[in-house]
């Protein structure tokens, strides 16, 4: 990874710079973010790696506590030696433990959902970070989910998601052109395009081309729903020469995009209803259907824009292979399919980051962990991010997906299916809603 910088684009401040970079646990989980053979582990190494990193980990959120409000967690799902003669992780903790920490991704909505948990320097460093709020399409009363980000947090969130992309995509973002379909006002305030642009810019992407633009609508403060395509961009980014261009569209905009073959021909360079992106190309998406479209499911979704999006192989012109990620407001490590065809069913099979940990959840009704070798049974997802040093990253967002065994990966992959109903007693929230 010698094209990583060692600088947080946005923020401009170095990793040594910040007062947590000395932490042993802050300076592990660099290390293993920055390691070029960290996606070359199978399923079984990566769970020793997580076993490795547990009792570190919690101990990390006792040592940076704010509060008191991890050591009355842990004290509470019975995690601390009471032996100590100061608060102490039990070492005889196990991984499946994790789930006794596990929180709703309602619990994090509103002012102090999430604020309440951020460590101690977290919390200090919110002027200096950013703070991201969902959608706010499922109309909750409790508000959007809002996350702060410290200045570290992104730069390590930078470093997993563009680590994850170049997986992905089997090639380096560095040196090529690089797409967000969004503003560039909002890729320094909104949480998806700035996380993003800000892993193209990490890992030294020759342009982030910003292909989108607001219309003027006082009534309407959501920029989503005010963003309409910069066809001049758009074109800048098709005539790119680079090979290996990478186009982040989120879903309800790909969707608008792909259903308007007189738009795709205005964007072509050849007046053609589909965009040639060039050699080696990958679309990127992700945020699910929040909205109607004239797309059921994401497959008839993906269907489309395979064929509205060509890439070119050796010359040959071939429909674009597709990324759909699975990540949230919350969520500081996504989880990304090897990007190809939407009629190869592994194309669907999303992979967690290696330093995320996933358990699975019997049912909305029974919030219980289910055995790790039980494949193909549709379950509640529940994750825990080792990477994420805010606050204690133990999410269980709604999602119902399957377990899908991947042993040639670096973990078992996952397979989505739907979100959790409200009459299976779970409360819906929809997407990043």
């Amino acid at each position: 990874m010698d094209d990583v910088q060692a600088l947080e684009p946005a923020t401009g401040l170095a990793f040594d710079a910040e007062p947590l970079s000395a932490d042993p646990y802050v300076r592990l989980v660099h290390r293993h973010l920055t390691d070029p053979e960290l996606f070359s582990a199978d399923p079984q190494a990566t769970r020793a790696l997580h076993e490795e990193l547990l009792v570190p980990f919690l101990d990390f959120f006792l040592r940076h506590d704010h509060n008191a409000y991890y050591e009355s967690l842990f004290r509470r799902k019975g995690l601390l030696d009471e032996a100590a003669a100061e608060p102490a992780i039990r070492d005889d903790v196990v991984l499946e433990d994790l789930a006794r920490l596990r929180i709703h991704s309602d619990d994090l909505r509103g002012e102090r959902g999430q604020r309440r948990r951020l460590i101690a320097e977290a919390a200090e460093a919110e002027p200096r970070g950013k703070v991201f709020s969902s959608s706010g399409t499922s109309g909750n009363e409790d508000g959007p989910v809002t996350i702060v980000r410290s200045p570290l947090q992104l730069y390590f969130m930078a470093l997993g998601m563009g680590a994850l992309m170049e997986w992905s995509i089997g090639h380096r973002i560095a040196g090529t052109t690089t797409l967000m379909q969004a503003t560039a006002a909002m890729a320094r305030a909104v949480g998806m395009p700035y996380v993003v642009s800000d892993a193209f810019q990490t890992f030294g992407a020759a342009e982030v081309i910003y292909g989108a633009r607001l219309r003027d609508d006082p009534d309407e403060p959501n920029p989503w729903r005010r963003i309409e395509p910069d066809i001049a961009e758009l074109r800048r980014f098709l005539a790119a020469p680079t090979p290996g261009k990478l186009a982040m569209f989120p879903t309800p905009l790909l969707a608008g995009l792909v259903a308007d073959p007189d738009l795709l021909r205005t964007i072509s360079l050849d007046g053609e209803p589909y965009l040639d992106m060039g050699e080696d190309a990958v679309l990127f998406t992700g945020g699910g259907l929040k909205s109607a479209t004239q797309f059921a499911t994401m497959r008839e979704l993906l269907d489309a824009a395979h064929h509205a999006f060509r890439a070119r192989r050796d010359g040959e012109l071939v429909g674009v292979p597709i990324l759909d990620g699975l990540g949230l407001t919350e969520t500081s490590l996504f989880f990304f399919p090897q990007a190809g065809p939407p009629d190869d069913p592994r194309t669907w099979i999303k992979v967690p980051h290696p330093l995320s940990y996933v358990g699975m959840l019997e049912s909305p009704q029974r919030l219980e962990l289910v055995p790790r070798d039980e494949y193909g049974r549709e379950r509640l997802l529940f994750y825990v991010n080792f990477a994420c040093i805010d606050y204690l990253e133990a999410i269980v967002p709604g999602d119902v997906v399957t377990r899908e065994p991947t042993p040639d990966l670096h973990q078992d992959g996952f397979v989505y299916v739907r979100r959790a109903a409200a009459d299976e007693g779970f409360k819906i929230r929809e997407g990043c809603g």
